[in-house]
């Protein structure tokens, strides 16, 4: 089975940033490996992923999310971005191929697009280190009429000061067990039209789309762990090591613009 055709980096953040200047409603959301594997039981309990054990309830919530998304595309429904990398290794690939199966139309349907948010690894190895549009997004979504929350852990978040957002907490690693209170947090913080930023592993794609349900005129794109590599943690981190490493280009692009952006929005004397 072939891959779905995806936009390309600069297409799917243009598209974003246009929803944002018209203030129309959109759900952009991101399922890659870690997700599938959990959807798919391809990993034991006890193993985990950088910062959640693959139990089997987050696994449930995941697929239920995701057929609630797609079964939404499938309805109808616009302004949806399905970000997600094509699983693959015979297992994964069999479960993936045969999920598309069971949902005739998804590959044409669906609004494509990586399943990383702003750097493609094929314009990484070829030195490409332009922004493809993320600043003016990240400009867009800080100085426009757009309500943000920045829903992510304590480890990045002094990136909500380059977002001009209010901060709902999520814990760094294992978060599914307070998933309700977040969720809570979020809607009381929110507003009717707010536009929520997501950074918050898996417990926050299940999120993302409970809240869109409930608030169905807020907005929400996942850009995932684009600020650990700001802050030097988590999952993204090993991006920016040194020597022999595939994603130079990309290091030195965080390093030299994406860095001193978000950091120049922090307040003097709060520890950056």
């Amino acid at each position: 089975m072939s891959p779905p055709v995806y936009l390309s980096v600069q297409e799917y953040l243009a598209r974003i940033l246009n929803w944002l200047k018209t203030e129309e409603p959109f759900f952009h959301t991101r399922y890659n490996d870690g997700e599938w594997i959990s959807m798919f039981r391809l990993r034991k309990e006890s193993q985990r992923c950088p910062r959640h054990q693959y139990t089997r309830d987050i696994g449930d919530a995941l697929l239920s999310t995701h057929d609630d998304v797609v079964n939404s595309i499938l309805a109808g429904q616009e302004n949806i971005l399905l970000g997600s990398n094509w699983l693959r290794g015979s297992s994964g690939a069999d479960k993936f191929n045969g999920y598309v199966k069971n949902h005739p139309g998804l590959l044409e349907k669906a609004i494509w697009c990586a399943g990383d948010s702003w750097y493609t690894t094929g314009e990484e190895v070829k030195g490409d280190i332009d922004d493809k549009g993320l600043l003016p997004l990240i400009d867009e979504i800080r100085e426009g009429n757009h309500e943000p929350i920045f829903v992510t852990n304590k480890q990045v978040c002094l990136a909500r000061y380059c977002l001009n957002a209010n901060w709902v907490s999520i814990p760094p690693t294992d978060g599914w067990p307070q998933h309700k209170k977040v969720l809570e947090d979020c809607l009381r913080v929110g507003k009717p039209n707010s536009t929520y930023i997501w950074s918050a592993g898996f417990p926050g794609k299940v999120l993302a789309w409970r809240a869109k349900k409930s608030r169905p005129g807020t907005s929400h794109i996942d850009l995932g762990s684009l600020f650990d590599c700001v802050f030097r943690v988590g999952v993204a981190a090993w991006m920016l090591r040194t020597g022999n490493n595939p994603h130079q280009s990309h290091r030195k692009f965080v390093s030299s613009v994406i860095e001193p952006y978000v950091r120049k929005f922090i307040p003097e004397g709060i520890k950056r």
